[in-house]
């Protein structure tokens, strides 16, 4: 457990961030989490309940319309009135996600960018598990530290906000107990410190470009761990 801020600390946090950075952008990594949700979303089976935990502004929850019927939850009230405002059809609670009663179970949980600003992880974990009926799909997104401990571009902490950003191992020991794991892998390479340097030099991307194609070097990146954003999807036992 990470002793932290207040819960209401948390909140203006949150209200200040989703407001800064999750009212009216929309950019390529926000698009690359929508391109992983949606894939795995595509791969549950019918009937399909979907609950995305920090739903932020809602952004995510309007994308996964299409696969079912969607829930969003999120600690800060004001992101949540403005996701109310944008997908009035869609279903949005606001407060502690750990406090909230929610009715599952559900099909598909998605949870982007959450896990590392919650204050106790294995209780977060634990709280999704139990939402979640047997072979069910969940797609969690989060910070890669590796990656963003070598990044000029990291923002100091700010007060209000929890940071602990899950390592892979740490993820795959909070989820074995209640999950098997399908799928680790990386969005959005970035970084550029230390060996992050060389991976995303101008001159080696160039070269990789040119032998490899861009689509497949920004594959082989991801698929090498070195995306700013983590990506483990498993399956509820």
């Amino acid at each position: 457990m990470i002793n932290g801020p207040s819960e209401p600390e948390q909140v203006a946090f949150w209200d200040g961030w989703n407001r800064q950075y999750r009212v009216d952008r929309f950019d390529g990594f926000m698009q690359r989490q929508c391109e992983v949700a949606r894939a795995w979303a595509a791969s549950t089976s019918e009937p399909r309940r979907i609950l995305d935990v920090g739903c932020g502004t809602g952004w995510l929850c309007d994308q996964l319309s299409a696969f079912g019927r969607v829930t969003g939850v999120d600690l800060s009230p004001e992101s949540i009135a403005e996701a109310r405002r944008r997908y009035p059809a869609l279903e949005f609670r606001a407060g502690d996600f750990e406090q909230l009663d929610l009715a599952g179970p559900y099909d598909f949980v998605v949870s982007a960018d959450t896990i590392a600003h919650v204050r106790d992880q294995p209780r977060f974990i634990d709280k999704i598990a139990s939402l979640m009926r047997v072979g069910g799909i969940f797609a969690l997104m989060t910070q890669n530290p590796f990656v963003w401990n070598r990044s000029s571009q990291l923002d100091p902490q700010r007060r209000g906000q929890i940071r602990h950003w899950p390592s892979v191992a740490e993820l795959r020991r909070l989820l074995r107990g209640s999950f098997e794991i399908l799928h680790v892998s990386s969005i959005a390479p970035g970084g550029d410190r230390g060996i992050l340097r060389l991976t995303n030099s101008y001159k080696v991307n160039r070269l990789l470009s040119q032998v490899l194609g861009e689509a497949r070097r920004t594959q082989l990146l991801e698929q090498l761990r070195v995306g700013r954003e983590l990506v483990v999807v498993a399956r509820r036992r």
